[in-house]
């Protein structure tokens, strides 16, 4: 079964795909674990149940050819706010964020990774949104314009670098994301998350959707 598409990502230890829902079918849609099955029983929709569903699925999929360990064995656990991880093998790390009909998956051997990934839409009021969210440069950069993206895709941008950025880090949004500094452009970036805590960011937009990953460093 194909995994979904592979995004074209500089870095090679990185695998980087986004699913669609219609790529995966119903029959295999099914909680795999008692964990799973009472986090789909507090979804109160039926699409949020296929797509996490789906999420769960093809992670352990891409997980399955990294570890070498049979998808159906794969034993998952939790550190700090809830972080998945890989019991067996904790070195291969990964991530996932869902966008309506989509999932964004990542894995990878460098270091602790987050993923965030957004439906490109209209926000008439992103600088509003901003003022919580975005330092002082980033935005002044979001109203200049600076980077020749629309406003819109700049907000999208800058917000999903931060939520890869804080999930990296494992700290979600328990970190205000003000003081995550991390630009609104398109390109890499090195991010101070703490006084000993580097993270690197990039940003990619593919048809209509915006999404960001990062890794410690």
């Amino acid at each position: 079964m194909s995994h979904g598409a592979r995004l074209p990502v500089a870095d090679a230890g990185l695998e980087l795909r986004l699913i669609h829902i219609d790529d995966v079918p119903e029959s295999v849609l099914h909680p795999r674990s008692p964990e799973e099955h009472n986090r789909i029983i507090r979804f109160r929709f039926m699409h949020h149940r296929r797509r996490y569903l789906m999420g769960r699925f093809m992670i352990r999929q891409m997980l399955a050819d990294w570890s070498g360990i049979a998808a159906d064995a794969l034993r998952f656990g939790e550190i700090g706010i809830g972080k998945p991880v890989l019991l067996d093998t904790p070195d291969i790390y990964f991530n996932l964020s869902y966008a309506d009909n989509a999932v964004l998956i990542g894995v990878t051997r460098r270091g602790s990774l987050g993923v965030d990934v957004e439906d490109r839409r209209h926000l008439p009021d992103a600088r509003d949104l901003a003022e919580n969210i975005f330092d002082m440069p980033e935005r002044l950069a979001l109203r200049d314009k600076l980077c020749g993206v629309s406003e819109s895709d700049l907000f999208l941008s800058g917000w999903t670098r931060k939520e890869a950025c804080l999930k990296a880090a494992g700290t979600g949004l328990s970190l205000d994301p003000v003081g995550v500094s991390t630009g609104l452009e398109l390109t890499r970036r090195k991010v101070q998350m703490a006084d000993t805590l580097q993270v690197q960011v990039e940003t990619m937009i593919v048809g209509t959707r915006i999404m960001s990953w990062a890794t410690t460093i």
